[in-house]
Order: structure tokens, then sequence, then C-alpha cells
């Protein structure tokens, strides 16, 4: 699942609030004007999806929860990945004062350079230390590559998915950071900056965090305390385009600030050595508010108005579904405060986690909903907010009977707020008079939060000394089941009294998630397994934006993409094994990827206005029953890799990714789930990169 708040993505504990939103690859004619391209033929639309800002070279591990929480997520409905990036004793070396870290790596075809260098310096005190730490990282990366059998990218004159050209990037990172430990006191600073030109915009981002720990030597105080606050925004190129309109000429761009504060304390209690309870009370505030501007006019050099295109009754206002339908504007305010809870006792763990969360959603409708709309209320435009609260309670049972079997069950019921761009986007009109249409923001105002319950079973094993005194095996096998109600999703609703009226409104529905996981592991020194395997059955609500077509029905705004498939394959997996020599310093492996049925969105009527056979829905509103349909098979892809480490300051990495060369379409790249060309709309030809070698180096000092 993606989408803030379904699963929370966290840097160094600060949610990632980016939402970005690409140009269309491509555009059609607008009826009222000459402001389009050539007809892009299968190129992609416009895109929109959450995202975290930071260079994968910066970060030294992620803390996963899935099903459960803790702390100040209490908006998480299935689960969050806190990323954690490089600290000064990440390059600073025991017993040194300095240390310089640096990576990089160069792919064929296409893949390109990334680079790393941080550099830090550490003095210590009588109880701890003092240290700065300053890094800088940047990579190349193009989609203008040789598909499998060698062959080019598909042509660009055809039904290509996108041009490659638009689609290369070089992402800039800075991050720097000041430590401090002394005593029962430590301070962690950091500032991180992210750049990046990529789908004809630059986006930037800055984030500020500070965070103080208070930590006696008593059992009752643990005091933390972390502040952030968090600017992204997107400005766009001057030939950009966003649903065929010309956001990039309108000077278009998009700001979201986000200020986030959690506060906590924690208690520790030890009666035995085998029995103890700790207990978390905390606090956390979240304010998350999205703006965004552009020109209402485009004049040439005379100052004559371009665009919007003239009409008998003078120039029309800012095209229907544009207008609303662009970055929707709005405020997030959310107060989470939290009890975590947790028992040992002998074989025995309990963990009891409970939040209670306050929550508004607001918005300044610059427009009314249409009378028929039976989902508003109230209709007028101007100030609105939504305000409520949810209970969320996330509780685990363990047991460590053994190295080989140590069992466990959880239990959650969890609730996920509505974002701004689910609550307040808006894509349709109902004014059949094209030459001066009315303008509607319609939204659906009685739209509720998403809760889940999800359950989870399954064991764990880890022993060392398994068979011989220096390997060391794992194991876990998870079960897990996940029912939704209120699940969010957008489709058209046609007006039982108007034969030409649609809207596309955020609705309410239920889903299903369930699927078993397992991980494996044995590494015996001189030898190495590693498996891992997932399989899931969905049965959920579709959402019409997930098409992220472009036709000329009342389908045509589905190239919005306001919706991403957010649809795993049903099953999938990796096999990693290989053999260490020369005392474990030279390592040759294979990588075996599988992966099972995917599916994307399925051709529909609705991209060319056909009625649809759906269903009939309350107050005699028809909605478009949206259908999916297989990707073709994806074969078994073969790595080989190789890693030498002389020292413990030097690493290098060769590998061949695609080994085999296959000609395949990835199903976990979004855009195949999607149909994204406008003509050829069953073309199924964005095949991933081919064969590919890669080098990369790490050192140290």
């Amino acid at each position: 699942m993606s989408g803030f708040g379904r699963v929370n993505t966290m840097v160094d504990g600060v949610p990632q609030t980016f939402y970005g939103t690409s140009e269309t690859q491509g555009s059609w004619c607008h009826p009222l004007g000459d402001w389009c391209a050539d007809n892009a033929g299968g190129r992609i639309q416009a895109t929109s999806g959450f995202g975290a800002t930071i260079d994968q070279n910066l970060l030294v591990g992620i803390d996963m929860q899935r099903g459960t929480f803790s702390g100040g997520n209490g908006n998480a409905l299935m689960g969050s990945a806190n990323l954690r990036t490089i600290g000064v004793n990440d390059v600073v070396m025991e017993g040194e004062s300095y240390g310089v870290l640096a990576r990089g790596s160069y792919g064929s075809n296409a893949l390109g350079y990334s680079y790393m260098g941080a550099v830090s310096t550490k003095v210590k005190l009588e109880k701890g230390y003092i240290g700065l730490l300053a890094a800088y990282s940047g990579r190349k990366t193009s989609q203008d590559y040789k598909i499998g059998g060698s062959h080019n990218t598909i042509s660009q004159s055809s039904n290509a998915a996108f041009d490659p050209i638009n689609l290369t990037q070089k992402p800039k990172n800075q991050l720097l950071k000041l430590e401090f430990e002394n005593g029962a006191h430590s301070i962690l600073a950091q500032y991180r900056t992210y750049d990046n030109t990529l789908a004809g915009r630059n986006t930037q981002s800055q984030t500020s965090q500070i965070s103080y720990r208070f930590k006696p030597n008593l059992p009752f105080i643990d005091f933390n305390i972390l502040a952030a606050r968090t600017n992204n925004e997107q400005i766009y190129g001057k030939n950009a385009r966003v649903m065929s309109f010309p956001i990039g000429k309108l000077n278009g761009r998009t700001k979201n600030t986000a200020l986030n504060l959690d506060v906590h304390n924690t208690i520790f209690l030890t009666f035995s050595p085998k029995t103890n309870f700790s207990s978390t009370l905390g606090v956390n505030f979240l304010n998350n508010n999205y703006t965004r501007y552009f020109d209402e006019f485009v004049r040439d050099e005379f100052g004559d108005i371009i665009y919007p295109p003239e009409t008998p009754n003078g120039p029309i206002d800012m095209d229907y579904y544009f207008r609303f339908g662009f970055s929707p504007e709005g405020r997030q305010k959310l107060t989470t405060i939290y009890l975590d809870n947790e028992l040992n006792y002998g074989i025995v763990g309990i963990n009891v986690n409970a939040n209670y969360l306050s929550y508004e959603i607001s918005t300044d409708r610059k427009a009314p909903c249409e009378e028929a709309n039976a989902y508003c209320s109230p209709k007028e435009a101007g100030f609105f907010s939504k305000k409520g609260n949810a209970f969320n309670i996330s509780s685990m049972l363990s047991l460590s009977l053994d190295e080989l079997f140590s069992p466990f069950v959880s239990l959650s019921r969890t609730h996920r707020i509505p974002t701004p761009q689910e609550m307040f986007y808006s894509a349709t009109y109902a004014d059949s008079d094209p030459s001066w249409p009315s303008l509607y923001q319609n939204i659906n105002t009685n739209l509720k939060p998403e809760s889940a319950t999800t359950y989870q079973i399954g064991f764990n094993s880890f022993k060392r000394a398994l068979f011989t005194p220096n390997d060391t095996f794992g194991f876990k096998l998870t079960y897990y089941h996940s029912q939704i109600d209120n699940y969010i999703y957008d489709n058209y609703i046609k007006y039982a009294q108007s034969s030409d009226s649609w809207i596309l409104l955020p609705l309410n529905g239920k889903a299903t998630f369930k699927g078993v996981e397992l991980e494996a592991s044995y590494d015996a020194r001189i030898f190495f397994v590693r498996l891992n395997y997932t399989h899931q059955d969905t049965d959920r609500m579709r959402s019409a934006t997930e098409a992220n077509a472009h036709s000329s029905g009342p389908g045509g705004s589905l190239s919005t993409g306001q919706t991403p498939f957010s649809e795993l394959p049903q099953d999938y997996g990796t096999l990693d094994a290989g053999a260490r020599f020369f005392n474990a310093k030279l390592a040759i492996g294979t990588l075996i990827k599988y992966t099972g049925r995917a599916k994307r969105t399925g051709f529909n009527n609705i991209l060319w206005g056909i009625p649809p056979t759906g269903d009939t829905t309350q107050d005699g509103q028809e909605m478009y029953q949206l259908n999916s349909e297989y990707l073709p098979r994806m074969p078994l892809l073969w790595d080989i890799y190789t890693t030498f480490s002389p020292t413990k300051y030097f690493d290098i990495k060769l590998e061949v990714q695609n080994l085999m060369d296959k000609r395949y379409v990835d199903p976990l790249y979004a855009f195949n789930a999607t149909l994204y060309q406008g003509r050829g709309a069953g073309v199924m030809n964005n095949y991933a990169r081919g064969r590919t070698y890669v080098a990369s180096v790490m050192f140290r000092f």
C-alpha cells in the first residue's frame, strides 16, 4: 500500500509529506484553442504521489513496522518505514578523531553514476563526545536504455510510454549534522536538502530538525523532544504541461510546509533479571499545509491574452478540471496522544500500544458544489473545515519458547485521515455549454477516515552454531489479514436526471489484504543463502484515476494521475546465494528474482464515453465499474555479483543485472499499471532495462 498515512515514510523520525505531480508526456488538442502539441500517441499522462526526498547513499538502515504502530505514528493505517541517515559514528571509526566516507558507482545502459562523500570530526568529552558531519551526494540516471535482447528503447515516434529525454535526472542531496552527548544530555541537530529536475519540474526540499534527550540514571526519566520543519516545492519548466494545460507558461508551482513536534517520556522498571516493564507517554503534532500558484493568463510580447482562448463571451475562465484538479490546496492538522507499553516476563512478551488522534482538514473553497451533488454539504464556496477524532490500539503477544521457535500474534485497529489531495480534488463540471462553463469544486464533504483491523500470526527462529561453530540460521513466517472499512477510492458518478452530467468524487468502500511472508537465511561463513517470498491476495475498490488515460469521453480527465495503482503482484520473491573465499574477503553470488502475476487497470469503455454497465448506487447515481487485466508474465531474472573487501577501509562490488538480457514489462513500475496510451491503449510496451553492468566502491579512513 502506498500514500501518506497508509504506510508512513519517515526520515530520522520526520514524516515525509512531499506530494509530487509530474508533467504530461505529450498532450491532445484542447477543443477551445490551439494550446496543444501533436497527439502524443503513447505518452504517459501526468502522475501524482507521495515520496521521500532522500538519496539512498545517505542511508544506513531502515526500521520497519507492519500492521502495528508505536510512538507518534497515529495516522499510520498499515505500518511505517523510518529511514535512518548516516551519523558521526558511521564515518569516524573507533578511536579516531576524524573520518572520511566515500561511495561511488557507475552503471552501463543509461543507469549512470552515483556518488557520496562525507567528512566528520569527533572530539571526546569527559562523558561523551561532540561531532560534526557534512555529506553530499548526487547521481545521474536516464530511461534511454536498451531493453532485453539489446534492442533500443521503443521508437519515440510510435506508441512509446514516455520520452526518455524528459526522464533523465540528476538529484543532489546535502546533509549536515551536529551531535552532542555528555552524561545524561544528548542533542542532535541536522539540515537536509534535496534538488532534482525531472519530468518537467524542479523539486526542492529543505528539512531542519533538532532533537534533545535527557536520560539520567533514573528509571522514571527518559525525556525526548523532536522538532522539525520541512519545505517542499515544485517549480514547473516553461514547456511543462499538466492535464494538457501549459502549467509552465502559467508560471506554475506548488509548495508544501510541514511542522512536526514530538514530546515523550519513557519509564523503565526492572523487577528481576527476566522481568521488566517500560511505558512511554507522549504527544505528537503535525501541521501539514499544501498551496499552489499559477497565473490566470498567458500574454504575448504585446500584452495580449493568448491563453485561455477567446470565446464569443470573452476569455473563458481557467479550464474546469485543471483549476481544481491540479495539486489541491488544503491544510491537515493532526494531534496524537500516545501510550506504549511493553512487559517482558520470562519467556512471555506483551506489547500494548494505544493512541488518541484528533484531526482537522480544511481549505478555502474557491467554487461551490453542484446542487445535484448529493455528497456535498454545505455546497457554498468559502472556508471549509472538517474535524474528528479516532482511537487506535495495537497489541502483540510473543513467546520465546526456543531459539528455533518463538511464536507471536498481533491485533491492531488503526485509522487514516484523508489527505487534502483526496478530500479537495475536483476534476469535472456539469454545465453543458463548453463556451462558458460554470465552475464547480465538487467534493465529498462526508468522506470518512479509513479504518483497518489487522491481525498477524507467525513465528521467528534465530540460532547461532546450528550445524557448525560459526554458522547462523534465521527463519520467519507470518500470515497477515487486513480488513479496511471506508477504503478511499474515486469514481465517476452520473446523475440520473441528466444524460451528460458527470462528477469524479472520492468515495468510501471496502478492501481486504491478506497473505503470507517468508524470510529464511543460512550463513556458514564459506557460503550463504537468503530467501524472501511474499504471497498476497487483494480485494479492493479501484479508483477511476488509476487508469491515468486520456480520451475525449467522460473519462478524459483520468489523465490527472491522481491515484497511483497500488496493487502488488500476487506473489514475488528473491533468492540470494553465494560463497566466500580468502577468509571471507571475496564473495561471489547470484540473485534470482521471481515475480508472479500482476494486474493493471483494464481497457474500459470509459475511455471513449460509452455508457457504463455498472450498478446503480444510492440516490439513483450510476457509477463506472473499472475492471483489471493481467500484465504479461515476467520471466525469472538472474543477477550475478562479486564483492572484494581487502581491508576495512575499502570495498568494491561488480555486478551484472539481468544477466540473461530478458525482455519484460516490470509490474513493479507504476506506469505499467495504467492505461497510459492515447492511441492503442492496449499496448504493453514499456519494457524494462536490459543487461546492465555495474561497478561500485566504498572507501573510508
